[in-house]
């Protein structure tokens, strides 16, 4: 299973950080490499699929694969990544999860052998911060905004078996800077 982390790129990473100055650009490469370190153990280093507009990333994360978009929107990126992988199982984990751990990567992959999909829903239960598809071309990519009820509907539409895998590690993202300060990252 191809495991794609989607990262906007250096300069845009995590806007909602604005404030922060300088210390925006570190915390989000510092969020970013710890994402990619816990997925690769699980699924290893050619598994670990890095998604950006951002050249830069080459040279920092050389032993991942990185597939180079357009930067037209996460959802977007991720329809030219998936494009250009082949059609077995994938699973999108956005990188902004600062306890996410290796039992968490696993979890998610084990459950998406015995469901067409699997969602994990922020801590509030609105947004999605992770997904795993056994037929990567079944389903539309609708991360952004209430984006967990959109899946949610857009399965039961498809007919897909679906599983809601709620777990700490993947729930808990930093979208915002109070999110950094209770995960003390500030």
């Amino acid at each position: 299973m191809n495991i794609l982390l989607p990262f906007r790129g250096l300069e845009s990473a995590k806007s909602r950080w604005s404030g922060l100055g300088s210390k925006r650009e570190d915390l989000a490469l510092r969020m970013l490499q710890q994402t990619v370190d816990v997925v690769a153990r699980v699924v290893g280093a050619e598994q670990t699929v890095l998604v950006s507009p951002d050249p830069a990333l080459k040279p920092l994360f050389h032993q991942y694969r990185i597939l180079q978009t357009a930067g037209r929107g996460l959802n977007q990126d991720l329809f030219e990544a998936r494009s250009q992988l082949d059609s077995s199982p994938l699973a999108v984990i956005l990188p902004d999860l600062p306890t996410l751990t290796s039992e968490d990567v696993a979890s998610l992959v084990e459950a998406s052998r015995s469901y067409d999909v699997v969602l994990c829903p922020d801590h509030h239960e609105v947004g999605t911060n992770a997904i795993a598809l056994q037929q990567p071309e079944s389903l539309d990519f609708l991360f952004e905004g209430a984006s967990f009820e959109r899946f949610n509907k857009a399965c039961q539409e498809a007919a897909r078996s679906v599983a809601v895998l709620r777990r700490p590690g993947l729930a808990h993202d930093c979208d915002d800077v109070e999110a950094l300060k209770r995960f003390c990252l500030l």
